[in-house]
């Protein structure tokens, strides 16, 4: 009798465990890859950023959040907020069927593709400066685990993103062509509608 109930509590105890939702981290769908960044008003990624000088490390958390949706020329975009150590930084993104584009006022309204996806190694295209496809297919780890990744290069960054997921990790540089690495972006937790 002893044994059937010791054996019923742990059975119990085992349910519960893997109930629990102790673990903030929801993952995306990457098994069929249809963007290059979720855009869903909710959508959240937070970055761990630590800068380059080993003499004195710094680091931060810096928050992208998608905070709402607006109709431009009968097209869905949405408002991406990026709030950390730089400041608060809106940008207004869409997904289209090559990539991830973003709509900006220079002189006059501009849309911009940013991140060409899907894509191929090798493939340049400009958005404010040259970009590069460099890999489809780099694996990954970063706090949040670890994520097949596009690889994109700039003039002052590199940026790795998973396709249904988003933003992975990204490096910044300052000078021309990556003169001296400032700091490094990496995901620590990211919440998808």
């Amino acid at each position: 009798m002893n044994r059937k109930i010791i054996v019923l509590l742990l059975l119990i105890l085992l349910v519960d465990s893997g109930c629990k939702k102790d673990n903030p981290i929801k993952t995306g769908d990457n098994t069929s890859p249809t963007i290059i960044m979720p855009l869903s008003v909710g959508n959240q990624w937070i970055l761990k950023i630590t800068n380059a000088d080993s003499s004195n490390p710094v680091t931060a958390i810096d928050t992208m959040s998608v905070e709402k949706d607006t109709t431009i020329n009968g097209e869905l975009w949405f408002h991406l907020r990026f709030l950390g150590v730089f400041g608060d930084v809106n940008l207004i993104l869409t997904n289209r069927a090559d990539g991830l584009y973003e709509f900006y006022h220079a002189n006059s309204p501009q849309v911009s593709l940013w991140l060409k996806y899907p894509s191929a190694p090798g493939a340049q295209y400009v958005h404010n400066n040259p970009i590069e496809v460099i890999s489809i297919n780099d694996t990954i780890i970063v706090p949040a685990g670890q994520f097949v990744c596009y690889h994109y290069s700039s003039t002052f960054y590199d940026y790795w993103f998973s396709p249904n997921i988003g933003v992975i990790k990204y490096e910044e540089y300052v000078g021309l062509y990556k003169g001296t690495k400032i700091g490094t972006f990496e995901l620590q937790k990211y919440y998808i509608n």
